[in-house]
């Protein structure tokens, strides 16, 4: 691949409306998190290389798009937390795919409550859009803020 250009993935169209988890979803959202394993999750706040891999990115980017940058570093501050942000993610996502044997029924379900279609539906999706609903479920509930107060609770 040459230099300057970055492999970046797109995610797709989610053709579904999903709804926010609320109060009735946490026994199946705590089955979850239960099979996967809390120590799991809680290990997506360690992996220094790749928050690097992704800081470096941003680096290569604001270099290539110089005098980008708002007055008293305000953007710097919002890119920073925003790499942060994504590097959780997307390793929540990464758990929660990588332990799809422990869980599969669990998290078809969940997606399937949420998006208002069946655990087969669910079952049968495209993998990216399967993947970006997880991204999303993650993203716009603020998981990783639910997995960094449960960490703290352990300490």
């Amino acid at each position: 691949m040459p230099e300057d250009t970055e492999a970046v993935w797109k995610m797709p169209e989610i053709p579904y409306t999903m709804r926010k988890l609320q109060a009735a979803d946490i026994p199946l959202f705590a089955k979850i998190v239960g099979k996967i394993g809390i120590d799991e999750l809680i290990s997506c706040y360690g992996d220094e290389d790749f928050t690097d891999m992704l800081v470096k990115l941003k680096n290569r980017r604001q270099k290539l798009s110089e005098g980008d940058t708002e007055a008293g570093g305000e953007k710097k501050a919002s890119d920073d937390q925003f790499i942060l942000g994504a590097a959780v993610v997307t390793r929540i996502a990464n758990k929660v795919m990588m332990n799809m044997d422990r869980c599969m029924q669990e998290v078809f379900r969940l997606v399937g409550n949420l998006a208002g279609i069946t655990d087969e539906e669910v079952g049968q999706l495209d993998l990216d859009v399967f993947a970006a609903m997880i991204v999303r479920i993650i993203m716009e509930n603020n998981v990783g803020n639910f997995i960094r107060a449960a960490s703290a609770l352990l300490k």
